[in-house]
């Protein structure tokens, strides 16, 4: 069964004295419609501010224009374009090298193109900004796994969890790791704790009936995959009609 887990991104809203005020209102419409989930409309209006800002001046005298390509990046990145949302955090990055979550929104384009080593060197950079955000080690950790490295993704997981106590995904996440060394009491900790945090949380229940199958708990498995039918994983459905009463 898919395993999955969250991809966190970000985008900003920023007040720039420097712009003309064409370029901020684009810029502003941009972000709107950003958060309103238009990410085509977003990228036609950081495309104007971008243009406005160039008929004054180079782009990259400002450090502050650094975030319309971060912004357009971040659009492009949810209409699935990742590689020119690539283009977009390099040229981010190239302005203002400063920003943490450049790095890490670039590592999670380039997760989304199996360059697992090209976004574990830019969570490292992230984490070298900024070492307190933990989506950062979750998604570095993400990687780290993808690569097999399962003791160095746990390792991420435990800094995350440190961080944030209450990230429900990190524990999920930390338990398909313990689930890949076979350490199955410390994946079942995780998913439970994962549970006691959000007793909702759809893969966890499918992943803790798993895990409980293997482990002879078959009324157990049939429980757990019950609730996550319930909460919408047809995945579940012919497991569960072929195993449990």
């Amino acid at each position: 069964m898919k395993k999955l887990a969250v991809i966190y991104n970000f985008i900003i809203l920023i007040s720039f004295s420097s712009f003309g005020q064409s370029a901020l209102d684009y810029f502003n419409n941009g972000v709107k419609k950003a958060i309103s989930k238009d990410y085509y409309g977003a990228i036609s209006d950081y495309t104007k501010a971008i243009e406005a800002i160039e008929a004054i001046e180079p782009i990259d005298v400002n450090p502050s224009n650094a975030y319309i390509y971060y912004n357009r990046g971040y659009a492009k990145y949810f209409l699935g374009s990742y590689s020119e949302s690539i283009i977009d955090y390099d040229k981010a990055i190239e302005i203002y090298p400063k920003a943490y979550e450049f790095y890490y929104n670039r590592g999670i384009s380039k997760q989304e193109l199996m360059d697992q080593n090209g976004a574990i060197i830019d969570f490292n950079k992230s984490i070298k900004l900024n070492p307190n955000d933990a989506n950062v080690y979750n998604n570095r950790a993400l990687s780290k796994r993808k690569l097999k490295d399962y003791n160095a993704a746990i390792m991420d997981y435990n800094i995350a969890i440190k961080l944030n106590p209450n990230f429900v995904d990190v524990y999920f996440n930390r338990g398909l790791s313990k689930f890949d060394l076979k350490d199955y009491s410390g994946a079942m900790s995780d998913y439970n704790s994962a549970i006691e945090l959000d007793s909702n949380h759809v893969n966890t229940y499918n992943n803790r009936s798993i895990l409980k199958e293997l482990l002879g708990d078959l009324n157990g498995a049939c429980k757990d995959a019950k609730k996550s039918i319930s909460l919408g994983n047809n995945s579940s459905v012919k497991w569960f009609s072929e195993n449990c009463n």
